[in-house]
């Protein structure tokens, strides 16, 4: 689904509460893997994935990556206070500026 969702320029959920195999016949052990399928399968069609931090933000934890590397993780709220920022958008902005060398 999720190659059939880029290729049509479409985007799909992932996640355990909507699929439970990471591959046939072999059950997803966490969101988290199921993320990281998802984001190989994107990569190897050549593309680059988003995520709307408006829904991470209903979320109990969050992980906020940059090409790949973790730039922090921890709740919304938690995210939130070491940042400053108002909300998700704004600590990730942060976060980004931090790990370029623009911001303290």
């Amino acid at each position: 689904m999720v190659a059939q969702a880029f290729i049509m320029g479409g985007h799909t959920r992932v996640g355990l509460e909507d699929n439970f195999y990471i591959e046939k016949n072999v059950e997803a052990t966490s969101n988290a893997q199921l993320v990281q399928k998802a984001v190989s399968i994107i990569r190897l069609l050549g593309g680059e994935r988003t995520h709307v931090l408006d829904e991470a933000a209903r979320c109990d934890d969050v992980l906020l990556l940059r090409d790949g590397a973790i730039l922090d993780s921890g709740t919304p709220a938690a995210l939130r206070e070491r940042t400053g920022a108002a909300d998700l958008d704004e600590a990730f902005m942060r976060l980004v500026e931090r790990a370029e060398g623009q911001a303290p």
